[in-house]
């Protein structure tokens, strides 16, 4: 899920001119009208085409609708506007993510974790990023990290599971059932937990032999 922190939200609400259309357009994103969301926003963006905070909504709209290209376009517009925003950061990551662009993704979500290093989401889409171009090492890490930092996060101890049946690690179910106990509907729990069993009783199978 893309995120924006309340620190953000505040300076574009505090902003002279932006403030009312950014209230607006965020009232509407958080009541799930993402139509009025957009309008409010564009809006905005029309009078400042150089707001972050415009182009950051826009880019959280485009990928609450799945529209995964036009989200990376415009959070990446946002973060070359805005650097130094580790939610923006986040959000650009998860998109890259999204689109299977793991080593952008990667790059994109270190820089997050550099400006706000107690965010559990960035620290889970790192894992999960990491996990995908084979740094199994790095996404241990990354995944103890989010899951320290964010222990009710469901997609987080999936993504740690998954990491730990890279290495056979005896936490492996646990860490699935954390996810199914968190969430009963994470499908891809379900799927590593039986992935799990099924390796170990190969395991048991080839000690006995």
């Amino acid at each position: 899920m893309l995120f924006r922190s309340n620190r953000d939200l505040q300076r574009a609400r505090n902003a002279p001119v932006a403030g009312n259309l950014f209230a607006e357009a965020s009232r509407a994103y958080t009541a799930g009208d993402l139509d009025a969301a957009e309008r409010h926003a564009s809006q905005l963006l029309r009078a400042q085409p150089r707001n972050a905070d415009a182009l950051n909504l826009i880019g959280v709209i485009a990928a609450a609708r799945s529209d995964m290209p036009r989200a990376a376009k415009f959070l990446g517009q946002a973060a070359e506007l805005m650097p130094r925003s580790a939610s923006i950061r986040g959000n650009l990551a998860l998109a890259l993510k999204m689109l299977g662009r793991w080593h952008d993704a990667i790059a994109q979500a270190r820089e997050g974790v550099r400006l706000e290093p107690g965010n559990s989401i960035i620290w889970n889409t790192l894992c999960a990023a990491q996990y995908e171009v084979g740094d199994h090492a790095g996404a241990l890490v990354s995944g103890r990290t989010a899951i320290a930092l964010g222990p009710t996060m469901a997609e987080a101890w999936n993504n740690f599971g998954n990491v730990l049946v890279e290495f056979g690690h005896a936490r492996t179910e646990s860490a699935f059932r954390m996810a199914l106990a968190l969430n009963p509907f994470q499908v891809q729990a379900w799927s590593g937990l039986g992935s799990a069993a099924l390796r170990q009783k190969r395991h048991e199978a080839a000690q006995a032999a």
